[in-house]
């Protein structure tokens, strides 16, 4: 039975019979002993075979009543008791011992389990608790004691916070387990806030209280002493990638959490934190993490993230009393509270308000972990800190944990521009916030602040013993500032910079989350865009994006109180009106009003500052545009949101002479500009009046000083009084509004006069239409700081940039022409864009050149950078006084810009040949062979032959007769005008080798005499089947002049067949594959193919001929070879043939010299051989070293290879010594004081003496 585990059993259950009947069992239990019961491995609850085993009972009654009480379960097999669909069941005083997988399992309505003891449970997979009951409802736990229980002591649903339930769980004593009690997130919680209340934890090994799910949670009225963590919370959801908060919060309330009480062994107890940073020691409670989705604990680790941290959440720490957090063991250090190691990605409020301290030393109050720098790499938090350790706040209300009503904060600058590798420093301050709004100037950093991190005053002091701040006097908030633009994981803002007015300033730097997505295997590389800034209450800052800003962005406060404010200063890199939603509702700025007509405008400052907002006065999102400097200022109070929405809008920005403002008719101009788009007139406001030389104090009267008054008109639709609602009228589409950008852009740019239009006089006119929608391929690629306004001048010149250079008929323009425009001073006009193409289009001039000739190519191209690049354009007919127009052909507007080219003329094409040949040819066996025409220069085939109306005839010759043979068959044919090809079906070749045939190409009309030379080597029939064992390329010289035999393809063709054909009748045996020639005298190459044996006797044929100096007759000359064979890279040697050449005597040594080299090597190896028997039996002059008695060496028989190995010389073959000399012949210090032998790695016992 303890071999098999399978004990007996018992079960209660029910049955119905076939004659309808159905029977319910009971069963009362008590005072009964089972011992080695239940059967292991039996777990499903379909066949749970447990010690006893109630299964779908119903609810005990008076008539049935059953109930455990009283009973002794020890060394079982399984579960001592289950309780499935057994509902009322009591559980009362009983002892358990040595269980497996559980002790107690119920799942239940009703199920009372009280007094009893559950010792040594044995764990089966996962994390299994003694007391199993997280699926039973309405639970009872009361006077419950566990120990030892290999995972879990117990898993319990709790309770709902608030549901007056509480006394349903009572004084429960977990200890020895690896987890107390505890909760995980695959845990289906039906609470909306779960209460574990009334546990006596302590001695567990990780954790006492660990809560790891989705509702909110109460941790209260628990004991909880000497566990490796205490009190660990991770509250999970909602998420925020779907932008969805909720202001989660966990409560641990009236427990006591005890360190090490003075009964604690340190040398006899494992305990220690599962927290890292902190030398193992304990930890009483740890900030709640908030994340957003599940860590899938127990599966992975149960500290870890893997989501995104939630927008929303606080902890709230009261009446709790900590004591005994003390030095109390050795390289071990307690603290009372601690931030998560295992969270880098945020981390939310801690609020603690009359706490209790006993025994507790000030330093281990609080630990703050310091960033992981392991993080910092392209899969994780990428080339800076994530933010968990760095953005974290403790505020004690009251004093009574800090001593002092005061906040912690941590190090946010450690190791500012220190440290590399933390990528934290002034240089990845955004280039903006060093930037003068105004001159565009560069700005020293330390002008704007002086200081770097979190917002301190003068009562701030660093505690290095923390890791943080400990500051008196500023109210320490949360900031949330989130992207909702679609792309909020793929474009990335940080780092974030916030700079806080006070004091001398200070400026701190926010990454954001890290990667947390798996995509094939690998991280995503993506990053959400939602920022955790800390700041205080009261006070301004302002906030500058690394990149492009969001088109719409989200400001909240956490856990902050309806009298607490900010301000944010926010800079938007894009000119379009910013919208500012407080809880979805629209809000005016505080320096924008309405016009009669319903339009919205913006009012002029008397002086500075008149309309920025007040964090101490002003309601939540109260807000101030500064369209100027890109800065929109808002209050943000909490719990409201604030959205910052960028309008869908066109803003066009008029130069106007300069002129006061009376005399200015802003009316007209909107009203001109209305009707000329063909829009309505509320679609169109005057939002700025510009003077950048005036100052902000000038009256209406004055005249504007500088050039010109610029004025900025918003086209598009008014603000919707609600986030997600639209504007008064119809809204105009983000289509509609790109057209009337592109129209405006068009009409300025084709030199329409505007100003005609307006009615006005318009010196310049710039534009910056309406931002792509996020996520889309414009938007990712979209440049703030080339996007904002573009300037779109009037063209006055269209020129060449380029102008055109032809080639022959059919052949693409050796120069293609570039087109552009140019401005009233010359300067390069950049007309459309990729979604506004202006287009130019070339046509051949009529009457110019050749009646029926066609402009080939790409003849419309679009403005790219301002210039128009044609590429391919030709001319198929060649004629005189080609001219070339090009006109503007989109948009319809500018299509009164035309420009020609000067007159040029088109020479014939070139006309060439290629010869195709299918198969091998074999001698006096009739050939196909296939010629197409091509263009000499591009040497593409000319697909269309008759494009002048000629027709082709071609005769084909071999380029000289000689005695090794001649070409027949038919040596005449006509190119076919379909296909472009010409067919010689049987031409016949009686000579072996290389036969150069001469192609004779004519047109009717004899435009074109042609002559094209190809060549085909030719087979004999022994050939055929030929094995090609080897290849060797031959080097031969003739001695004449290259350049006056072969200066032309048809001598180089000629000579090329007498060689080859010589050289391939002679040896029928092998083949000549190739024949080439090259300056150098003649330098002739041949390939000859063939077995070993053959081919070695050609080229001893060929020394031959070089030897008997064989006569070549070319050109009325007699050749003869020259006294050089190189074959395959190396000089032949033949029998009489072969290099005579300088060149040649340097590859070989005269015999003298190799008989003097042999006689030296014999000599030398005879003394060295005499060297070495003379060093075996040398003896050293001082006495006191024998090389023939060793025995001090450890023994060892003297051999050669020892002699050689030991022998403290030039010569010795050794590394290290076994051991040193005596001392009077040792003749240096440098051996080891320990050393290791070369030969067995033995460690050798030094010599007594080497010690001195």
């Amino acid at each position: 039975m303890d071999a098999e585990s399978f004990g007996a059993r018992i079960i209660v259950s029910s049955r119905s019979e076939n004659g309808g009947g159905f029977f319910t069992g009971h069963a009362r239990l008590s005072n009964v002993e089972f011992v080695n019961t239940g059967q292991k491995g039996y777990f499903e609850l379909d066949d749970a075979r447990f010690s006893i085993t109630y299964s779908d009972t119903g609810t005990v009654s008076s008539i049935k009543p059953s109930y455990v009480k009283g009973c002794a379960f020890h060394d079982g097999f399984s579960p001592a008791i289950g309780l499935f669909g057994a509902n009322g069941m009591i559980i009362e005083n009983n002892v358990i011992h040595h269980t497996v997988k559980h002790a107690i399992w119920t799942t239940s309505v009703n199920t009372t389990i009280r007094g009893n003891l559950a010792v040594l449970n044995i764990w089966t997979e996962s994390y299994e608790a003694a007391i199993e009951a997280f699926e039973a409802t309405n639970l009872t736990l009361l006077d419950n004691a566990v120990s030892a229980s290999e995972r879990m002591c117990y898993h319990v649903p709790g309770t709902e916070c608030d549901s007056g339930n509480a006394g349903k769980y009572i004084n429960n004593i977990g200890h020895s387990c690896l987890i107390g009690t505890g909760l995980f997130p695959h845990d289906a919680n039906v609470h909306s806030c779960t209460r574990l209340a009334n546990f006596s934890l302590w001695k567990n090994h990780d954790y006492g209280l660990y809560y790891n799910n989705y509702p909110n949670t109460k941790l209260t009225d628990n004991m909880v002493i000497e566990n490796g963590v205490n009190i660990f919370s991770m509250v999970v959801g909602p998420s925020s990638l779907e932008h969805q908060y909720d202001n989660k919060f966990a409560f641990v309330a009236n427990t006591l959490i005890v360190g090490r009480t003075s009964s604690f062994s340190c040398s006899d107890n494992g305990l220690h934190s599962p927290l890292g940073g902190i030398n193992g020691g304990m930890v009483g409670l740890t900030w709640t993490t908030f994340t957003s989705g599940s860590n899938n604990a127990p599966v992975y680790p149960l500290a870890g993230i893997m989501a995104y941290p939630a927008i929303g959440g606080t902890m709230h720490v009261s009446d709790v009393t900590f004591a005994y957090f003390q030095t109390s063991c050795p390289n071990q250090t307690d603290y009372a509270i601690a931030t998560n190691e295992g969270n880098d990605d945020g981390n939310h409020p801690l609020i603690i308000e009359r706490a209790t301290l006993e025994f507790v030393d000030d330093a281990l109050k609080v630990f703050i972990h310091r960033p992981n720098t392991e993080k910092i790499n392209s899969a994780d938090c990428v080339d800076m800190d994530c933010d968990a350790k760095k953005k974290t706040i403790l505020t004690d209300l009251d004093g009574s944990f800090l001593g002092k009503q005061a906040s912690v904060i941590s190090q946010s600058e450690f190791e500012w521009d220190v440290n590399p590798v933390r990528g934290l420093g002034d240089y990845r301050i955004p280039k903006e916030l060093l930037t003068d709004f105004v001159t565009g100037a560069r700005l020293d950093v330390n002008s704007i602040a002086k200081k770097r991190g979190i917002i301190r005053n003068e009562n701030c002091t660093l505690r290095a013993d923390w890791q943080g701040w400990l500051c008196q006097g500023l109210d320490y908030l949360v900031l949330t500032i989130e992207s909702m633009d679609a792309d909020t994981e793929t474009r990335r803002l940080s780092p974030v910079a916030i700079v806080a007015h006070y004091g001398e300033g200070y400026i701190d730097l926010i990454n954001g989350p890290q990667d947390h997505g798996w995509c094939a295997g690998y991280t995503c590389r993506k990053r959400l865009s939602t920022f955790q800034a800390v700041v205080a209450a009261g006070h301004n800052f302002d906030m500058f994006f690394t990149s492009t800003s969001p088109q719409h962005s989200r400001y909240l406060l956490l856990d902050a109180s309806e009298s607490q404010a900010v301000r944010i200063c926010a800079y938007y890199s894009q000119p379009n009106r910013l919208d500012v939603y407080h809880d979805g509702t629209y809000v005016l700025p505080k320096n924008a009003a309405y016009t009669p007509t319903g339009a919205m405008v913006l009012k002029r400052e008397t002086y500075e500052g008149q309309y920025m907002p007040n964090v101490n006065t002003d309601a939540s999102g109260t807000n101030y545009i500064n369209i100027k400097t890109g800065i929109i200022c808002f209050i943000v109070k909490s719990p409201r949101v604030i959205e910052i929405k960028t309008a869908e809008v066109i803003m066009v920005a008029f130069g106007l002479p300069m002129m006061t403002v009376d005399d200015f008719f802003g009316q007209n101009l909107v009203q001109n500009l209305a009707a000329f788009l063909s829009i309505p007139y509320s679609k169109i406001r005057i939002v700025n009046i510009i003077n950048e030389q005036s100052s902000s104090g000038r009256h209406k009267r004055e005249t504007f000083a500088g050039d010109k008054t610029t004025i900025e008109v918003e086209i598009g639709n008014l603000p919707s009084s609600e986030i997600n609602g639209t504007g008064s009228g119809v809204d105009l589409s983000h289509e509609e509004l790109m057209n009337i950008s592109y129209t405006l852009q068009n009409e300025i740019q084709s030199g329409t006069n505007i100003s005609d239009v307006l009615n006005t006089t318009i010196l310049s006119t710039s534009i910056a239409n309406p931002l792509p929608s996020p996520g889309s391929e414009e938007w990712a690629s979209f440049n703030p700081k080339t996007s904002r306004y573009v300037i779109y001048n009037p063209v006055q010149r269209f020129e060449f940039h380029t102008a055109l250079t032809p080639a022959s008929e059919g052949s693409q323009f050796s120069v293609q022409p570039v087109l552009k425009f140019l401005d009233e001073n010359g300067y390069l006009v950049v007309v459309g864009s990729a979604e506004n193409e202006w287009q130019v289009t070339a046509s051949i001039h009529p009457g110019s050149g050749y009646p029926w000739a066609v402009l080939n190519g790409n003849v419309t191209v679009s403005f790219v950078n301002g210039f128009a690049n044609f590429t391919d354009l030709s001319i198929s007919h060649m004629g005189y006084g080609y001219i070339l127009d090009f006109i503007i052909s989109a948009p319809t507007v500018a299509q009164h810009w035309n420009l020609s080219s000067e007159p040029f003329d088109v020479p014939g094409r070139k006309i060439s040949a290629s010869q195709n040949i299918s198969g091998i040819v074999i001698q006096n066996d009739p050939t196909k062979v296939i010629l197409d025409l091509i263009d000499a220069i591009s040497l593409q085939k000319i697909e269309n032959i008759a494009w002048t109306g000629h027709t082709w005839n071609v005769t084909a010759s071999l380029v000289s007769e000689n005695s090794y043979g001649t070409l027949t068959g038919t040596l005449s044919t006509t190119f076919n005008p379909s296909t472009g090809k010409a067919t010689f079906s049987n031409l016949n070749f009686t000579a072996i080798g290389p036969n150069y045939i001469k192609y004779h190409i004519l047109s009717e009309p004899a435009w074109y005499d042609e002559i094209y030379i190809g060549v085909i080597h030719v087979m004999s029939s022994s050939h055929v089947n030929m094995v090609v064992e080897k290849t060797a390329d031959i080097i031969l010289k003739f001695p004449q002049d290259y350049n006056q035999y072969l200066s032309t393809e048809t001598a180089r063709s000629e000579f090329h067949q007498l060689v080859g054909q010589y050289f391939a009748n002679k040896n029928p045996d092998t083949q000549i594959t190739g024949i080439s020639s090259r300056p150098g005298s003649i330098v002739v190459t041949i390939t000859v193919d063939g077995t070993t044996y053959n081919v070695n006797a050609t080229l001893f044929s060929i020394c031959d001929d070089i030897e008997s100096q064989t006569p070549f007759n070319f050109s009325s000359t007699t050749m003869y070879l020259s006294s050089y064979m190189v074959v395959d890279g190396v000089s032949y040697y033949g029998v009489t043939c072969g290099p005579k050449s300088s060149t040649e005597t340097t590859q070989s040594l005269h015999p003298v010299i190799w008989a003097a080299i042999g006689v030296t090597s014999i000599l030398i190896l005879v003394a060295l051989i005499i060297f070495i028997l003379w060093k075996c039996k040398a003896y050293h002059k001082t006495k006191t070293h024998d090389n023939d008695k060793i025995s001090y060496l450890g023994g060892y028989q003297k051999t050669v290879e020892r002699q050689l190995l030991f022998e403290n010389s030039f010569t010795s073959l050794r590394g290290e010594m076994i051991s040193p000399p005596p001392l009077g012949t040792q003749l240096s210090e440098k051996y080891p004081k320990r050393i290791r032998s070369p030969l067995n790695r033995i460690q050798v016992t030094p010599h007594p003496l080497s010690q001195f």
